[in-house]
């Protein structure tokens, strides 16, 4: 059948997307895995393990039966206004309507239709990361993926079992963007940020010093026509998501939110553990993945000057490890961040991957000894 096409392209293709299928397909039934565990005889919302999961099940909820966001805590009402407060809904209601929805299409619970809207958006954020890291190179981005399948594993399954399903359908959305951004697609990418401020505002702010800084290369470069659809893409998103944005202003910003008056903490440091339990994800839990991020940091900083063509990609990659660090510099919603570490750290862990398998192709120099021969392996051609 590939001689048919003609092309031995068809064949890496085909490969790539059996790889891919199955890398999805397993993700996703591990983001639910742990969850399923606990319903298997209960017919109802049990099992997350925070009041968040509960919260976003009740505003879909809401969603679903009065049709529409702002309305979605009268049934609150009444405990609030006798203490002269004005409820209104500040959560990013994306998630919301995609669950409501699915509800209404497949006619399942909404507890149900959230848990796989969200592990959807884990197994579909991991491979949006892999087009982020085949935009630099192909085989990098197949080595990513090991590191990926961590997602579906202690601490970082907590994504999915505490609740933080607005900040999975955001990163989702961040991810895409970046992807959009690189390939240039300007009004797709306006769609996808407009889609990141609904989904999880964070995300949105995380992407700013990014698009900064390609507005700054691409200014040095003289493309001024892109400089101008992106700055036009942005303001496409922020006037469309603008409704949203008062309210997430006015609670978020002014009101500090759910967190409250938050405190500066440091995810790294041992005492926090008592504080944050399951959900304080630290670089061990990469297991040995740590050392391979480690080592894939410092090759980098090695080569980022080296060609000009690096400095956009390997920008993506520094923002994600910087948020991932961000709890230092009193960011309190990195802990949610660290939750995607082996989804946003991934292309350190291939880089370092690659530069073993150099190192070994130096040491076997006779390819007949080799056990698995590069001809072997379709993406190498």
């Amino acid at each position: 059948m590939v001689h048919c096409f003609g092309v031995g392209m068809e064949k890496k293709r085909l490969f790539e997307i059996g790889v891919l299928i199955v890398f999805f397909l397993l993700l996703v039934n591990n983001s639910m895995r742990i969850v399923n565990l606990y319903r298997e005889e209960v017919n109802a919302p049990y099992a997350w393990a925070a009041g968040d999961g509960f919260f976003h099940t009740y505003m879909s909820q809401r969603v679903h039966e009065v049709g529409w966001y702002d309305k979605t805590l009268s049934g609150l009402d009444k405990y609030y206004q006798p203490l002269g407060w004005d409820l209104i809904p500040g959560h990013p209601p994306l998630l919301y309507y995609l669950v409501a929805h699915g509800t209404s299409l497949t006619g399942l619970e909404i507890y149900d239709v959230e848990l796989y809207v969200v592990s959807l958006f884990v197994a579909g954020s991991a491979v949006a990361m892999y087009f982020i890291i085949k935009q630099y190179n192909e085989l990098l981005a197949y080595l990513a993926l090991p590191m990926m399948v961590l997602m579906g594993d202690r601490p970082f399954e907590a994504a999915v079992s505490w609740g933080q399903h607005p900040f999975i359908v955001g990163q989702f959305f961040m991810l895409l963007s970046v992807y959009l951004l690189l390939r240039r697609k300007y009004f797709l990418l306006g769609v996808s940020l407009c889609l990141t401020i609904l989904g999880h505002t964070t995300e949105y702010i995380y992407l700013l010093p990014l698009m900064l800084f390609f507005i700054i290369l691409d200014a040095v470069d003289k493309h001024y026509d892109d400089v101008k659809k992106l700055v036009a893409a942005n303001a496409g998103a922020l006037l469309v998501a603008s409704p949203y944005l008062v309210n997430f202003y006015n609670l978020f910003v002014v009101g500090s939110g759910s967190a409250g008056n938050a405190t500066p903490f440091a995810l790294n440091h041992l005492e926090t553990v008592e504080n944050f339990g399951a959900v304080c994800v630290k670089f061990y839990h990469l297991g040995l993945f740590e050392y391979l991020v480690y080592a894939g940091i410092i090759i980098s900083v090695f080569l980022i000057f080296s060609r000009g063509d690096r400095l956009r990609h390997y920008s993506i990659y520094f923002l994600f490890l910087l948020i991932c660090l961000s709890n230092w510099v009193n960011q309190w919603r990195a802990f949610q961040v660290r939750f995607f570490m082996p989804i946003l750290l991934s292309f350190f862990s291939a880089l370092a991957l690659y530069n073993l398998f150099v190192l070994a192709k130096k040491h076997f120099k006779d390819d007949k000894a080799a056990i698995i021969r590069r001809e072997d392996i379709p993406f190498l051609g």
